[in-house]
This record gives C-alpha cells, structure tokens and sequence, in this order.
C-alpha cells in the first residue's frame, strides 16, 4: 500500500540521517582524543572487509572473469583518479547496457 511505502522511506530516512547527525554530534567532541583515534583506525580494516566481502561475491555471481574485469576497473579509476562523477559512470552504463541490448536483438 501506498501509506506503507511512504511509512517505509520516512523509516529509513529516518534511521540514516538520525544516527549519522548522532554520530558525528557525539564523537565531535572526541575528535582529538588519541584513544578514540586509534580505535577509528583499528576499525578501518573491518570496514573495508564488510565492504569488500559482498563486492566479491557480487562478482563472482555475476561471472566477472579477467576478460570483463576492464569495465569495473575503469569505472573505479574514472572516479578516483578522473574525479568523475559516479552518476556519470551510471548513466553512460545504462546506456551501454540498452545499445548492446538494442544490438543484440537486431542480430
């Protein structure tokens, strides 16, 4: 229902914005402490390890092999070193995917 998709997005709107203004209200005040630092920094690998895992397997399930691997790689490049904006690098993609789709169809 329409009440239940709006209870929804107000939810996690809710959620997100909530708990990182809590967040960086809280630990502005820590931001010099050392000990909150180092414990920032021994996070990090963590994070990085929750992030990479599910990018992996989202790989493997979508067959990415060394011949295909061109495409994520430029991607990444493209924003980190060309300072391209990610929405670009989605738009052109789905671009991409209806003109060989269209291609395809037509052969």
């Amino acid at each position: 229902s329409l009440f239940l998709r709006v209870f929804d997005k107000f939810y996690h709107w809710l959620l997100y914005y909530n708990n990182s203004f809590v967040f960086q209200s809280f630990f502005h005040n820590y931001q010099d402490n050392s000990v909150i630092l180092r414990i920032f920094k021994g996070v990090r690998p963590a994070v990085i390890a929750l992030i990479a895992v599910p990018v992996f397997r989202l790989a493997q399930e979508a067959r990415v092999n060394w011949k295909t691997m061109w495409l994520p790689v430029t991607a990444a490049l493209l924003v980190w070193l060309g300072r391209v904006s990610p929405v670009y690098i989605i738009l052109a993609a789905c671009m991409g995917g209806y003109w060989y789709a269209v291609r395809r169809e037509n052969k």
